[in-house]
């Protein structure tokens, strides 16, 4: 094979490879890149009868790794086949490539990756071929209104933690920390994109809706298994959000017609939403952004880390810091009104503040009051004393005085003789 570096080593086959992945999309994916770059090279169709099958990659790729073929010029063939792909999916296909040649000892300099890139065909721009946008907040508070209470929970849950759809619907009910404020959410590793963990939190407006959710998610398990015919139910299912993503793409796209914001891109074959459900993903950026938390920290908060500094990845582990910096974002990817959400906050501190000053006014007067009645008994016990005195002292020179009426002379001689 004719390359710019080429490895003498037993060739790493599509099974091998795979098994080096632990996310099953990322698996998919290269599958599916590899399957593309066969296709072309062999000149299979890449859907319907004659496409490559699982069974069959293996083989096709230990023939080719044997061949002396010329990869720069299939990778360039390959390259020109993905003409009318979004710029976005053509460097995702390269890139997978990329990775399975590598691996085989195949190699070029980045100048060759770099050149594919500027011959883009027609040329087309390096923007993105999706022109979908965030949805403001009026937009979004629109649209959930026509959601039903489960999937309006899923979509508060994206839109005010920055989650994937795909790792909103593996989230269990131990992942959400409800005790605490904010509500903490522990995205596990297994299920992250990127194989990381990571922490975010929900809105207080989402968890209230997620608490109404859950009030009636058993109901909805048993209704959705007596309704199933083709595919089998759980009755239990420990996941928060227990459906597929397409449940909840066409429940948002229902929404979108209703609340009247189904606007399509023409720019893309499939027409997609402007406002498709991954924008919700983008509301909690656009927004997180406009608030006074740093970026980067927005960034860490959704799972985007290869760039950042090490003060924002050390971030990550800092869970306290993680809440109050959104605590200061979260009226900013709430629904409610931004200035509203921040004075309801500011009101509910101040009367907070007044309240421990109530409080500590008031012990201080419950301990005068204490005081004050110790006091009292006090005086009371001296008031009494003295009365006790006074009156005993009358009483004895009243005796004496009738004593000395009756016998005033026994008295006189009496006393003289004391």
């Amino acid at each position: 094979m004719i390359a710019d570096t080429v490895e003498i080593r037993r060739p790493v086959l599509p099974s091998e490879y795979l098994a080096l992945y632990n996310t099953n999309s990322t698996i998919e994916h290269i599958r599916v890149s590899l399957k593309k770059y066969f296709a072309t090279i062999y000149k299979r169709p890449r859907t319907g009868d004659g496409r490559i099958t699982d069974a069959e990659l293996d083989n096709l790729a230990q023939d080719y790794l044997d061949s002396d073929r010329d990869p720069r010029r299939d990778v360039e063939s390959f390259f020109n086949s993905l003409n009318g792909y979004s710029p976005k999916s053509v460097a995702v296909n390269l890139s997978l490539l990329k990775g399975f040649l590598g691996r085989n000892g195949v190699r070029f300099d980045e100048y060759f990756w770099k050149d594919l890139k500027r011959k883009r065909k027609g040329g087309r721009s390096s923007r993105a071929a999706t022109q979908d946008e965030a949805p403001t907040v009026e937009q979004l508070r629109a649209i959930i209104t026509h959601l039903p209470i489960n999937t309006r929970a899923q979509a508060l849950t994206l839109a005010s933690s920055g989650m994937r759809i795909g790792e909103s619907l593996k989230i269990t009910l131990a992942d959400i920390h409800l005790d605490e404020e904010p509500v903490r959410v522990e995205i596990r590793a297994e299920i992250t994109k990127t194989g990381d963990a990571r922490t975010s939190f929900l809105s207080t407006e989402a968890v209230q809706v997620l608490e109404e959710w859950l009030k009636v998610k058993d109901q909805y398990l048993k209704t959705a298994a007596g309704r199933s015919h083709l595919h089998e139910k759980k009755l239990q299912d420990e996941r928060v959000f227990p459906w597929s993503a397409p449940v909840f793409y066409r429940a948002w796209e229902n929404a979108l017609r209703k609340a009247g914001f189904a606007m399509r891109d023409n720019n893309t074959k499939t027409r997609i939403h402007v406002h498709h459900p991954h924008t919700l993903r983008k509301f909690f950026r656009t927004r997180g952004g406009q608030s006074q938390v740093p970026v980067d920290a927005v960034e860490v908060l959704m799972g985007h880390e290869g760039y950042l500094t090490g003060a924002y990845r050390k971030l990550r582990d800092d869970k306290k810091a993680l809440a109050k910096l959104y605590i200061q974002m979260e009226p900013f990817v709430s629904t409610g009104d931004t200035a509203q959400a921040m004075e309801v906050r500011e009101e509910t501190r101040e009367l907070q503040l007044q309240l421990k000053k109530v409080v500590a006014k008031n012990s201080g007067l419950e301990d005068r009051l204490k005081s004050m009645e110790a006091s009292l008994g006090d005086a009371r016990t001296l008031f009494f004393e003295m009365l006790g005195n006074i009156v005993g002292e009358k009483l004895r020179k009243e005796r004496e005085a009738e004593v000395m009426a009756l016998y005033p002379k026994q008295t006189v001689e009496l006393r003289l003789t004391e």
